[in-house]
Formats: structure tokens, C-alpha cells, sequence
């Protein structure tokens, strides 16, 4: 067999390096969006500040992480309940990526509006990183205070509608770099019958949706 081509692998390996710092007590589960969502958001700013991806390959991988949340057939449901189905269903494994992901994108472009481009979600997480290293506490409550910290009681108002399942929309100029959310029409993914069927070495196909 033949290796994979290394460009097809930059990102991957960008965000698995990127697990090594961020994190909170307890991530698995409901918190999972934390580690999954600044991996996927640190594996691609970091590398487009470190010039290893054009201005269009960002985009296009920021469009194509957008693409994924909107049209999971799960993305309403709330944290508690994608994580209590997480091992019996790979659409619910998906959810601590995209929501994470999508909901940084949207904590990073407030502050920056907030601050007049002085500070940035970087200053969140390096602080939480921060009271990791002398020992002190970095879990959610932690993350809490210093969100609203910087965005005032619309700080924890939109974490808790990111964990609840409430829609997600980038603000303008997200990222800082001039970008304008567009609307457009997605079909939204459905395989058409219970997806933990794919899962175990037997894959039989049960649950067929009628019309599929």
C-alpha cells in the first residue's frame, strides 16, 4: 500500500499536537468540546499564522468544518444527551469537534469586536493554561469566570446555549481577518438507517428509514 500524501496529513497532525496543552478537568464527555474544539481551532490558525496554509486552503477548511455542523442530523441535541450516545453513534462523536469548533469561532470574533482587536480567545486559553501549570483550578467553572470576564453576562448566556444545542453562527470578521458568514442551502446528512449499525465487526445494516 501507499503512504498517504504528507499534505493530506498536516492538519491531522496539527490537531493532535494541539491536545498537547489546551484542556479542563474532567474534559471527557459533556466537556469534550473544549479539547476536541480548540484542537480543531488551533490546528488551523496556528497554521495559517505559521504560513503553512494559504488565506483559500483556510477557508476552505473553515467552510468545510462549518458544512459538517450544520448538516449533522444531531447538532440540536443537547451536550449531556450526544455524550450518553457518544460510543453507539459516530454522528454524536462528531459533535464535540464541530460544536467546539464552531462555538471558539464565535467567542473569539466577540472578544476581538469587544476589545477593538486588542485581545483575542488566545488570552482565554493561555490563562486557563496557565492556572494548569501552577496548579490551580481550569475546568468549566474556570472557564466561565474568565469568559465573562471579557464578554460580560453574554458570556456564560452563550455557553450555556452552545451546550443546550441552540444554533451557532460565526459572527462577522471572525478570525479577524474580514470574513462574512453567507447563508446557502445544505442537504443535511442522513444515512438512512441507524448508524451504530456500522460499528463492531459485524456491520449489519438495521433500522432502514422508509423513503431512503
Amino acid at each position: 500500500e501507499t503512504c498517504p500524501p504528507v499534505d493530506s496529513l498536516q492538519l491531522l497532525l496539527a490537531h493532535e499536537m494541539a491536545h498537547n496543552w489546551p484542556g479542563l478537568e474532567d474534559g471527557e464527555g459533556e466537556l469534550a468540546w473544549y479539547g476536541e474544539g480548540t484542537a480543531e481551532f488551533y490546528s488551523l490558525t496556528l497554521s495559517y499564522r505559521a504560513g503553512l496554509l494559504s488565506r483559500e486552503k483556510f477557508l476552505a477548511e473553515i467552510n468545510r468544518r462549518a458544512s459538517a455542523y450544520y448538516t449533522n442530523p444531531l447538532r440540536p441535541l443537547p451536550l449531556g444527551e450526544a455524550a450518553r450516545i457518544y460510543w453507539i453513534n459516530t454522528l454524536a462523536q462528531h459533535l464535540p469537534y464541530e460544536r467546539g469548533f464552531m462555538y471558539l469561532v464565535q467567542v473569539d470574533a466577540q472578544i476581538r469586536e469587544k476589545s477593538g482587536g486588542e485581545r483575542n480567545l488566545d488570552n482565554l486559553v493561555l490563562e486557563m493554561l496557565a492556572r494548569k501549570k501552577r496548579g490551580e483550578g481550569y475546568g468549566i467553572s474556570d472557564w466561565l469566570r474568565l469568559v465573562t470576564r471579557e464578554l460580560g453576562p453574554c458570556g456564560e448566556r452563550d455557553y450555556q446555549r452552545m451546550i443546550s444545542g441552540e444554533l451557532l453562527v460565526p459572527p462577522g470578521n471572525s478570525f479577524g481577518l474580514g470574513l462574512q458568514p453567507e447563508k446557502i442551502l445544505e442537504r443535511r446528512l442522513e444515512m438512512g438507517f441507524d448508524i451504530a449499525s456500522l460499528q463492531g465487526e459485524k456491520k449489519v445494516i438495521k433500522g432502514v428509514l422508509a423513503d431512503t
